[in-house]
């Protein structure tokens, strides 16, 4: 009796600011956790450890619960990056990893291959070893994005996410957006600003398409490092709700964001009406949001406009930085970063618990200012720097100390994908003839320390980072 009250205690302490759930469960016990959606569950991250199930949820727990209430129709999706705190044994099995760094967004290639997962399991069935269609699509010029529906590969339920996505060998990564539609939402719903008929695209659209577009900006490392275990006997057919379980560590940041980008992505739920959904069965009144981090927020957007203003298509895309500039910086010693994920030729072999590495590509230096004035300098990086798929800025101001080690006295940063920022041109269109562009962010939209508000001392007013689409090999020869 005594643990229990302890226990009660602990996990409403550590679960503050957010809510927890007591309905249906044994003695007074309580979870970490919340529905979203009868068939999202939201949960913090389970643990085996005896002193952390005190203030954590134990795995027998939460299984006991899901096994209770959900019967065979469960499903576990794992965000952590770090260590998971329990075997994937503890829950049958029934886990599949997609793992990214805490305060920060995904890689966006993990979010179709998410949701691609996850509606096959609440829809009823079990989800599918995701491959690219024998014969990918290519990109000419004359061709749009399609795949016939009728031919979506199907496979057993005892494979691994992403299992063979990868063994076609001219699956590698392309700039070439030249089969892209250009699109533009109307008050109507989405249009093709280019005349074309966005309803026979649109409707062409399937799940084969979007991940051969993915396959396309990921070779074979970068696919199988998000590769999850998922052998598992779930039936086809089961009496109670079927439920996919998200965890993170918390069941916050990572979690929110995933199952947001599921409504928005298949239930056509508003970016304002997911992520207010979620703050308000998660978070106690007056604690702030769920999905709380800058960036995160700008991928939830970002998944808006892929499944409803853009028909679904992606592909990464590398490109060359033209310049960075800071606006009033507050001090002459500021230093930039530009950071995106390793490239396959840096990834060392996949394992189960692989995660995308970050990859520091330019850091800021006297040589390369090329322009300063009382509003901005500008720095042009002296040698090319490449960038490719999802990117990070991050301004910081270090002091030195000659007693002790260097003090940040601020810092902020923010990610952004180079696909949506290159072609969007406002908000709600979108033209993939574009081939530069900017991102701007002020400090205030920049996020602190481990995710949070916090930046330290004010350091400028924004930074803009401008770029130009990398001339693929190929293009370099036709010209």
């Amino acid at each position: 009796m005594v643990a229990q009250l302890v226990s009660y205690y602990l996990r409403a302490a550590v679960a503050s600011p957010k809510l927890l759930y007591d309905h249906g469960m044994p003695n007074g016990e309580v979870l970490d956790m919340a529905y979203l959606t009868d068939e999202l569950l939201i949960s913090a991250g389970p643990t085996n450890d005896y002193r952390r199930s005190f203030y954590r949820p134990a795995t027998a727990e939460l299984k006991q619960y899901l096994d209770s209430n959900h019967k065979d129709g469960w499903l576990v999706y794992n965000f952590r990056a770090e260590p998971s705190g329990y075997e994937d044994s503890d829950l049958d099995n029934r886990v599949i990893h997609l793992p990214f760094r805490d305060h920060t967004p995904p890689p966006f290639f993990y979010i179709p291959l998410f949701i691609e997962s996850i509606r096959d399991h609440v829809g009823g069935t079990n989800p599918t070893k995701i491959t690219a269609p024998s014969t990918p699509p290519r990109a000419h010029s004359s061709d749009s994005v399609h795949t016939d529906t009728s031919t979506r590969p199907m496979a057993p339920s005892q494979s691994s996410l992403l299992e063979g996505m990868s063994s076609d060998p001219s699956l590698v990564p392309t700039t070439d957006v030249s089969s892209l539609q250009l699109w533009e939402r109307s008050d109507s719903g989405r249009s093709n600003s280019s005349g074309s008929d966005d309803t026979s695209l649109a409707s062409q659209m399937s799940v084969n398409s979007q991940m051969s577009q993915v396959s396309q900006a990921s070779s074979q490392s970068q696919i199988s490092r998000i590769s999850g275990s998922l052998q598992s006997s779930i039936g086809s057919s089961v009496s109670a709700p079927r439920v996919a379980v998200l965890h993170c560590k918390a069941g916050k940041g990572r979690s929110g964001l995933m199952g947001c980008a599921f409504l928005v992505a298949e239930r056509g739920w508003s970016v304002k009406n997911a992520a207010d959904s979620f703050t308000r069965v998660r978070m106690r009144p007056g604690f702030g949001e769920g999905v709380s981090i800058q960036s995160q927020k700008r991928y939830l957007n970002y998944t808006y406009d892929w499944a409803q203003v853009i028909a679904r298509q992606y592909r990464d895309i590398k490109v060359e930085v033209d310049y960075i500039r800071v606006w009033k910086p507050q001090y002459s010693d500021i230093v930039i970063t530009l950071s995106d994920y390793e490239n396959d030729s840096d990834r060392a072999e996949y394992s189960p618990s692989a995660i995308p590495e970050v990859k520091k590509r330019y850091n800021s230096s006297p040589e390369d200012l090329s322009n300063e004035t009382e509003e901005y300098v500008t720095f042009r990086p002296k040698e090319p720097v490449s960038l490719t798929g999802d990117c990070r800025v991050k301004v910081k101001h270090v002091v030195a100390n000659p007693f002790s080690l260097p003090l940040v006295n601020g810092q902020g940063d923010a990610w952004f994908n180079l696909f949506f920022e290159t072609f969007r041109v406002r908000e709600g269109a979108y033209d993939f003839h574009n081939t530069e562009a900017m991102f701007s962010v002020s400090w205030s939209h920049m996020d602190g320390f481990r995710g949070n508000f916090q930046k330290g001392m004010w350091l400028c007013e924004r930074v803009e980072v401008g770029w130009k689409i990398a001339q693929s090999p190929g293009a370099a020869e036709e010209s």
